[in-house]
């Protein structure tokens, strides 16, 4: 693929998502305009392969698989609904950098539930505090 090629399918996936937005009365009030608005930033916005991305929040990098795209859709959904305005007045291509952003790199996008499933739900931890996983003896184990 070259360059060209790739900034010509930017481009449309840039228009895509403008034009479904404009067509969309609301973000907030359900109807078939929100739908295909959802279904353009699945197309467009959302993780096809793998990548790495450094989350809000954090100094390390994780790894986002196309697993995470529901994760992506309803972050940036979210934010829609908070910053429509916003997003309505966007160009196309600002539009589809702050809704990729938004969809990995926001506190309820596809980083931060890589990032809490890599920690396997583990909570109440200091920021910084090393953390080391272990196998549990089977005499430890609970009957």
């Amino acid at each position: 693929m070259t360059a060209t090629t790739r900034d010509t399918e930017a481009a449309a996936y840039d228009t895509a998502l403008a034009e479904a937005l404009a067509a969309c009365p609301s973000v907030g009030e359900e109807s078939s305009e929100r739908t295909d608005l959802m279904e353009v930033i699945w197309k467009t916005v959302c993780t096809r392969t793998n990548r790495t991305v450094v989350p809000m929040g954090s100094a390390k990098s994780v790894t986002i698989t196309p697993e995470y795209a529901g994760d992506e859709v309803l972050a940036v959904m979210e934010w829609l609904q908070l910053h429509e305005a916003e997003a309505r007045a966007l160009t196309p291509g600002r539009l589809f950098r702050m809704m990729r952003a938004v969809a990995t790199l926001g506190m309820n996008g596809s980083g931060r539930a890589a990032r809490a499933d890599q920690l396997r739900g583990l909570t109440g931890v200091p920021s910084g505090t090393p953390i080391r996983w272990a196998l549990v003896d089977e005499e430890r184990t609970a009957p």
